[in-house]
């Protein structure tokens, strides 16, 4: 599946809906490039002028709707869409409130290279982890929820959000079935640090707080630099590149939760040999109380050694030798 840009006026936004919001439409000269769409791709909307995006739409297939929708031969190249999320001017996304959120504006050096990038009536995201982002926007938005880009509240600064490590925390004495008998044994925690989207605005946050950080320090060359590397590479060993004051690399791991600071973290195999490797350059960020008062403290170093761990995944193969049985 992949995500693309469907591109609107206000007038022909406005001429689709009233035409149920099934069929999608451009010129022939996007005839190549409408081919490449496949079922299940993702239409999310623009609308030129007022530089919003409304919604998104499912591709369903080719669309044989000759209604004259946007005029007599206008948009003849169709497509069968469903509305995803509902296509909405009240529940628009702004375009500015995505710098430095998305790979096409990562800040005000961009604004012009992004109108480029959307002039085109149709065009695939160059990184698909930006249409998911919007689309999550998207729907959060449609459900009076507003816009996601940090959590509930207003976050605190850098300074401010920063705590000392709990001291004293329970030891990881889970029972036999995962739970320490508290209603926050393992698939509980994980279901919470697992959940994609709580991770990525925790990241979020968390560079946000590392460019003030480096700016209340003088370095706003660093801060410019600062970059979520897990958009760029979801297979990264590591959430966020950084520097310390100096300007040496910092690689900053994120492990955010609604609960409290003492609530346990999973950590990947990968993750931890990592620290190992660096550790002189990695600390971890754990977010808590996102919702409601987001806080965190730090952990610089390996995490075994800044932190109690317990093995709770094994790899598993069939033992060899054994009778087949029926």
């Amino acid at each position: 599946m992949h995500y693309w840009i469907d591109v609107f006026t206000v007038k022909t936004l406005r001429q689709f809906l009233r035409a149920g919001a099934h069929t999608s439409g451009w010129s022939e000269r996007h005839a190549k490039m409408v081919q490449q769409v496949a079922p299940g791709d993702i239409l999310v909307c623009y609308v030129t002028v007022v530089q919003t995006w409304v919604g998104a739409l499912r591709v369903v297939g080719p669309s044989d709707d000759q209604r004259p929708i946007w005029g007599g031969g206008n948009y003849p190249v169709r497509l069968e869409v469903e509305p995803l999320v509902r296509l909405d001017l009240d529940t628009a996304v702004p375009m500015e409130q995505l710098e430095g959120k998305v790979d096409f504006y990562r800040d005000t050096s961009d604004k012009g290279k992004y109108k480029t990038f959307l002039r085109s009536g149709l065009r695939r995201f160059t990184k698909d982890g930006d249409g998911r982002r919007l689309v999550r926007l998207l729907k959060k938005s449609s459900t009076g929820e507003g816009i996601p880009l940090t959590p509930l509240v207003n976050p605190r600064s850098w300074k401010d959000a920063e705590t000392p490590p709990p001291r004293g925390a329970r030891r990881l004495d889970l029972g036999s079935d995962g739970s320490d008998g508290e209603g926050w044994g393992r698939n509980f925690v994980q279901k919470n640090e697992d959940d994609t989207e709580l991770g990525h605005e925790g990241e979020e946050q968390v560079l946000a707080w590392e460019k003030e950080r480096l700016r209340a320090r003088g370095r706003a060359d660093l801060a410019d630099q600062v970059r979520q590397v897990s958009r760029e590479s979801p297979g990264a060993s590591y959430d966020i590149g950084s520097f310390g004051d100096a300007g040496e690399k910092l690689f900053v791991e994120v492990k955010t939760t609604t609960e409290d600071a003492n609530r346990p973290f999973f950590v990947s195999r990968n993750e931890m040999q990592f620290s190992r490797q660096h550790k002189y350059s990695y600390c971890l960020y754990r977010v808590y109380d996102f919702r409601t008062d987001p806080k965190y403290y730090r952990l610089p170093g390996p995490v075994d050694k800044t932190c109690e761990t317990r093995a709770e995944a094994y790899s598993a193969i069939p033992k060899g030798g054994g009778r087949e049985r029926k």
